[in-house]
């Protein structure tokens, strides 16, 4: 690999920006050498081409601020996915480089060619989660262009992994599920814009069915007929019709009301049953109206008697040519209107998801806050939330009223940032006139989050949090379950995190005697069923979420040190 290191010390400045990767100058330099240290070792060698779906669209809502994040965000998956297991990562092995404004290039040297459908795989799977997670407010899709050195010359594959990418957003583009924010793929006809006559046109798109049992009709009809460009096709017999109707596409079917075996009307239902978009002509020599009633009854668009004019003929097919395209139309357009209203609602969707994650960074942050200001432990407000809703998941509260509940729980102490130094910085006990002060928090608290709409909810838990379920709490002294649950969850696990947290005048204590203590108060200070349904939580559980919650704080404070790039170093 020794040349690969010295073409790569020529080119480490090339890095792009935005995504952390490497430029693609630099990756095309670092290719020539690979491709010539690879092929000396006939090692494999594949290509992954990857291409962000809804470029167009993310810059025309979100402008350069909102694609710079997801440039950024694709830099970050795609190391991740080079770091799996799987890959084994190295940089003397695999490179990755933004190839283009929406496109990143992967560089996979291995001695099998199946890494690119892995990695391809790896990075679907990052996206996905990244959506659900509302990383981004937008749900990213990317297509995957693959191209693998086993069977092509290695100095190709730039150009099989482009077309290979072209193809698969092709297929996208005709099977309507581009991540674009209009798809243009089918045209609709409205009144006043009705298509022209396939047959007028000529239009060789357009394939007929013949089913009559006398010889000479279908010749008669493939000539009157000849000059319109319509692929004819023939049957004896029903059967033999609804079979090729199930084989290939048919337009139209002219078909002989008398005709052996299934008649003309059992085939009209049979087709109707199949596509009822086909337009059905009948034909016969009979001139009893009840035939005809029964006929267009059954659905036939139109119905003919032998013997008839060219004329005559050409009219009823124009006729019914022209409404299987407008009802063809009507159902693709129909099609692309649901696809986009999917798209909007699942765009729609996680502009929500990045909402309520922003809402509860928001929150925790202001959490941590007031907990460096007056707890002298750390992530008490996180403990505290993760303990609430757990509890809140045994008692099956709502969706709702979890947010609530969560959202109540970080903000319990807002409050306190009206409190004066002097009393909640206290190391002493407070006297009555501290302790009045002291006591205002809870108002204070709902004052300030009852003016922001999504926290209506959470600011009743803010006012009720120090309140007991004897009624000797505070600021309303209400009690029972007058008490909005959320505060009575509270307290149980609030109580909780205070007997097992080291405090300046006494050491933590163990969870068993935390039980105890809650047990011992039910009924006074807190709610007997959210106890019950507390001590039914192994002891296990409660441990387990203060580890991690402890590790979430160690791993926080980590990130906090500069990152250093592994792709900014000298070699890849």
């Amino acid at each position: 690999m020794e040349s690969l290191r010295l073409m790569t010390d020529k080119t480490a400045f090339a890095q792009d920006a935005q995504s952390g990767l490497y430029a693609r100058s630099a990756f095309e330099a670092v290719y020539d050498a690979h491709t010539r240290v690879i092929t000396a070792g006939k090692q494999g060698l594949a290509l992954a081409l990857i291409s962000i779906d809804q470029y167009e669209s993310i810059h025309q809502t979100f402008g350069q601020p909102g694609w710079n994040q997801v440039v950024e965000l694709m830099g970050r998956l795609i190391l991740t996915a080079l770091q799996a297991e799987r890959f084994a990562f190295s940089p003397d092995r695999h490179v990755a480089a933004r190839y283009g404004e929406n496109q990143f290039i992967v560089l996979l040297s291995e001695p099998s060619c199946s890494g690119a459908d892995e990695l391809a795989a790896q990075i679907r799977h990052a996206i996905q989660n990244a959506n659900e997670a509302g990383v981004l407010p937008i749900a990213l899709s990317v297509s995957v262009g693959l191209a693998e050195g086993c069977n092509h010359p290695q100095e190709n594959l730039p150009a099989l992994a482009e077309a290979s990418l072209d193809f698969e957003i092709a297929r996208k583009k005709a099977a309507g599920v581009t991540g674009t924010t209009a798809t243009e793929s089918v045209r609709s006809s409205t009144a006043g814009d009705a298509p022209q006559s396939l047959i007028e046109n000529g239009n060789t798109e357009a394939v007929i069915l013949v089913v009559d049992d006398e010889p000479g009709i279908p010749f008669l009809i493939r000539d009157f007929l000849s000059d319109t460009g319509a692929a004819i096709l023939t049957s004896e017999q029903g059967d033999e019709a609804l079979h090729l109707i199930g084989e290939q596409q048919v337009d139209l079917v002219l078909i002989d009301i008398l005709l052996p075996g299934l008649n003309g009307i059992e085939l009209l239902k049979r087709i109707r049953g199949i596509d009822p978009a086909i337009a059905v002509i009948m034909v016969t020599g009979s001139r009893d109206l009840s035939l005809a009633i029964e006929a267009i009854r059954g659905g036939a668009d139109d119905y003919l008697i032998k013997p008839f004019g060219c004329e005559n003929l050409r009219d009823s097919v124009s006729r019914g040519l022209t409404k299987r395209q407008l009802i063809l139309s009507g159902k693709a357009y129909q099609t692309t209107l649901e696809g986009q209203v999917q798209q909007r609602t699942s765009e729609l969707q996680q502009v929500v998801r990045h909402l309520e994650n922003t809402y509860r960074a928001t929150l925790k942050a202001l959490g941590a806050a007031l907990d460096t200001r007056d707890i002298e432990t750390h992530a008490h407000s996180e403990r505290v939330a993760q303990y609430a809703l757990t509890l809140g998941r045994i008692l099956n509260m709502g969706s709702p009223d979890l947010t609530t509940l969560e959202r109540g729980v970080y903000l319990h102490d807002i409050g306190k940032i009206g409190i004066p130094d002097c009393v909640l910085l206290k190391q002493d006990k407070l006297d009555g006139e501290e302790w009045k002060i002291m006591r205002q928090h809870p108002q204070l608290g709902y004052r300030l989050a009852s003016r922001v709409d999504f926290l209506k909810g959470a600011s009743k838990i803010i006012l009720a949090h120090h309140e007991r379920f004897d009624g000797q709490g505070y600021p309303n002294g209400l009690q029972g379950e007058a008490i909005p649950i959320g505060a009575r969850v509270f307290a149980v696990v609030d109580a909780l995190d205070a007997i097992t947290s080291h405090r300046p005048y006494r050491k933590a204590q163990s969870f068993e005697k935390a039980r105890g203590e809650i047990l011992r108060y039910s009924g006074q200070q807190f709610d007997p069923a959210i106890v019950e349904a507390f001590l039914s939580v192994p002891q296990a559980t409660w441990s387990n979420i203060r580890e991690e919650v402890q590790q979430q704080t160690l791993d926080a404070a980590e990130d906090q040190i500069p990152f250093k790039n592994p792709l900014s170093a000298p070699s890849l």
